[in-house]
């Protein structure tokens, strides 16, 4: 129903390296309070993964309050040993936005997020689906070091108790149990 674009999506592999690749997905088609979805990598049920030393840019005038998104990395599992290191990762839009995303939706999931450079624009709401956010971690197991991250919200639409993070668990799931290990970051 609504405009969806992933420029590499993975499913059901391992062993897998994205390595310094410059990505750049851009949707201008879809006009400012409309709803699309576009996420550079988006990868499913897929361990022994290495995305690392990538420069990723999702950039839409799309995207409304609690809809549309724009995600760099999303992952989803079960998965294991899943390595984001050393990634230049960029993204605006007008609705949702999240640096990288990892989620234990389907299954146990284990995941390094570490030396990466983060800067996100979008617009927060008070609904946890209106979640602008560097890293969204929804995994059993989750190390999360020296990362540098910005999170903005898109025209200082900001208030007080919306949903802005530099690294986030705001869309929990019931069912996960949760071990972070997160420090060494610098978010702003």
């Amino acid at each position: 129903d609504y405009p969806t674009l992933d420029a590499i999506m993975l499913i059901d592999c391992s062993n897998v390296t994205i390595s310094s690749n410059s990505i750049t997905e851009t949707d201008f088609f879809t006009p400012s309070g409309s709803s699309n979805y576009l996420y550079v990598l988006d990868v499913y049920t897929t361990s022994d993964v290495l995305i690392e030393k990538n420069n990723i840019s999702v950039v839409t005038d799309g995207g409304n309050a609690d809809a549309g998104t724009s995600y760099p990395i999303q992952l989803s599992g079960p998965y294991s040993n899943v390595v984001v290191d050393g990634n230049n990762l960029y993204a605006n839009c007008g609705g949702p936005v999240l640096g990288v995303y990892s989620q234990s939706y389907g299954g146990s999931t284990e995941i390094l997020v570490k030396n990466n450079f983060i800067n996100v624009t979008g617009l927060p709401t008070f609904n946890s689906w209106g979640l602008v956010s560097g890293i969204e971690v929804q995994d059993y197991f989750a190390k999360i070091y020296n990362n540098t991250i910005y999170t903005q919200a898109v025209d200082g639409t900001y208030e007080d108790g919306m949903n802005l993070y530099g690294i986030s668990y705001a869309q929990n799931l019931p069912q996960s149990l949760n071990n972070y290990d997160i420090r060494d970051n610098t978010i702003s």
